[in-house]
């Protein structure tokens, strides 16, 4: 009997179609296993004090279609809820976030992306960001950045400079005056993107509003601290 280590990287490899063309019995007998696959993928991720955007999504898959009720028996799931469910789980292992490694080098690129990369004294990239989210921070900014995406007009404004959105938004989240409070952080962070995007234009507040300092920040890359 072949292990769930095998049956995992197969099922990694399998596309849409493939899962579609199995059997009842077959798609019964995959959905359990890989349920619980992805408990035990979770549960070490976790253990680790790691946290996987992957993982989040999967999770508000469940959260959304079952609310507070326990997952359903596959023995009495239709056929189109057994794919459904697999491809969902198909595509978390087969994303980067998925694996302890691919988390690590996902923050490190994220890291970079927001506060730079550290040089040597000779001017050499060394690979490593200037500075870190820590896990709870990074878990927020997930949060907010989701959150920020959702609505079309907001999303409008991220669509247009991913980078500069996943900068502000470590800023916003590093920021001494977060509250912590998740819309908070949404309102700011809105602000400091279209701030800054008045002042590449040329533009001036209305009267008797401010610019956020972040804005000013993150045009000219420095203030990290804020």
């Amino acid at each position: 009997m072949a292990s769930i280590k095998s049956k995992l990287e197969k099922f990694k490899r399998m596309s849409p179609a493939d899962i579609e063309a199995l059997s009842p019995r077959q798609k019964t007998d995959l959905l359990r296993q890989m349920r619980q696959a992805f408990v035990l993928q979770k549960e070490k991720i976790e253990s680790r004090n790691y946290f996987s955007p992957a993982a989040e999504k999967l999770d508000q898959y469940y959260a959304a279609k079952y609310k507070e009720e326990k997952l359903k028996d596959p023995y009495r799931m239709r056929a189109q809820e057994k794919d459904a469910e697999l491809k969902r789980i198909n595509e978390f292992f087969n994303s980067q976030t998925a694996t302890i490694p691919g988390i690590q080098e996902v923050n490190r690129q994220q890291d970079i992306r927001i506060f730079g990369e550290k040089y040597t004294d000779s001017g050499e990239p060394t690979g490593k960001p200037k500075r870190r989210l820590t896990q709870e921070q990074r878990q927020v900014f997930w949060s907010a950045y989701n959150e920020f995406n959702i609505g079309a007009d907001t999303g409008a404004i991220a669509g247009r400079n991913y980078m500069r959105l996943q900068q502000a938004l470590g800023k916003v989240v590093l920021s001494r005056k977060n509250s912590g409070n998740l819309q908070t952080i949404m309102d700011r962070l809105k602000k400091v993107i279209e701030d800054a995007e008045l002042l590449e234009t040329g533009g001036s507040p209305k009267e008797g509003e401010s610019i956020d300092p972040i804005s000013r920040n993150l045009l000219s890359g420095s203030g990290y601290d804020l």
